[in-house]
Order: structure tokens, then C-alpha cells, then sequence
């Protein structure tokens, strides 16, 4: 996943291949958190820390960013103060933990919440972009790895665990597996 900034020891980073809303990740101190680009309100997880006028200083330029460079897929409210982080909000995120390769454009993964499923990729092999085109290659498919609990390439194409994770869900691909797995 590219790290877009970095302020005060927090990394916000955003994947090639997400959901909706609008959202980055922040990470700190080994916690993440998601928060909406449009209202800046934490979507879950969860950051040890402070509300500090500096850390909303970071959020408030990371969300001017987003309104000056092409980021208006939704509305931009940037508030005039963030919400405290706080051990309420401890939503875990889920992450791939564990990958098979299987051929042919398919992965075995394995979540963090203990499902596990098989998913067919062969959709990035038809995408006509500059950072989808090695997938034609499906040798350069198979040089998936996991990154930050994230499907990761070579080139930094990444794929976004909680919009996988959801798309395999509706799918009907998850079942529950044993940690052992």
C-alpha cells in the first residue's frame, strides 16, 4: 500500500484497490485506523494517542490534498476538528495472513478474523493500465506477497484485504477454518 505522508510518526497510506467510502489508512505505534476522506471521522480501528491540535493539523493538509488533487469522487467537509481516538473504537481490520498460490490466477488466502476462501484474479490479466499490465505475465501474478496484511506485486499494485475479504464474503467464498490451517 503507498504511503502517502508521513507526520508526527503516522503513516497514512491508501490502496490501488478499495471500497467505498473514501477512506485512507493511518497506522501508529502498531495500531490502524481507517478514516472517511469526506468527514474525516474514523471508520474503525483504532490509534493510541492524542487528539493533539498537531495530529489534527496532519489530518486536516492530508484532507486538503485529497480536495486539490483530483480526489472529488465525494464531497470534501473537512470539519474544523477531529474526533478524539479512543479505545472505543477497537473494530478489528482485517488482513490476509496467509497466501497459497494455486495456478492460473488463483489464491488460496487466509483472513485474520479465521476465514479462509479461494479467489480467482484473472480479472487484473484484462485491466489496460500501466500498473496492471504485468499481469498479462501470469509468472508476475505469482509474485504476490503479503505487505501490511495486504496483497502486494513488485510494481506496488496492492489489493485492499477489507474490499477482498467483503467480495469474497458476498460471494459466498469464506468459511471458518482452524488457526492450524
Amino acid at each position: 500500500m503507498p504511503t502517502i505522508s508521513w507526520f508526527y510518526g503516522i503513516a497514512i497510506r491508501m490502496f490501488f484497490n478499495d471500497h467505498a467510502p473514501p477512506h485512507f489508512h493511518a497506522f501508529h505505534s502498531g495500531h490502524e485506523a481507517r478514516f472517511d476522506i469526506g468527514t474525516g471521522e474514523m471508520i474503525d480501528g483504532y490509534l493510541r494517542g492524542d487528539s493533539s491540535d498537531s495530529s489534527r493539523d496532519g489530518f486536516r493538509a492530508i484532507i486538503r490534498n485529497f480536495r486539490r488533487h483530483g480526489r472529488r469522487s465525494a464531497p470534501i467537509l473537512c470539519r474544523s476538528a477531529f474526533p478524539a481516538w479512543t479505545p472505543t473504537m477497537t473494530t478489528d481490520i482485517v488482513h490476509v495472513r496467509k497466501l497459497k498460490r494455486l495456478g492460473d490466477y488463483r489464491l488460496k488466502l487466509w483472513f485474520t478474523d479465521g476465514r479462509a476462501g479461494e479467489w480467482d484474479f484473472s480479472g487484473l490479466a484484462a485491466k489496460e493500465t500501466p500498473v496492471t499490465r504485468p499481469f498479462k505475465d501470469p509468472a508476475y501474478f505469482d509474485r504476490v506477497f503479503i505487505e501490511m496484511g495486504a496483497l502486494t506485486w513488485p510494481n506496488g499494485y496492492d489489493w485492499s484485504p477489507e474490499a477482498l475479504h467483503a467480495d469474497m464474503e458476498a460471494a459466498g467464498a469464506l468459511k471458518f477454518e482452524s488457526a492450524a490451517a
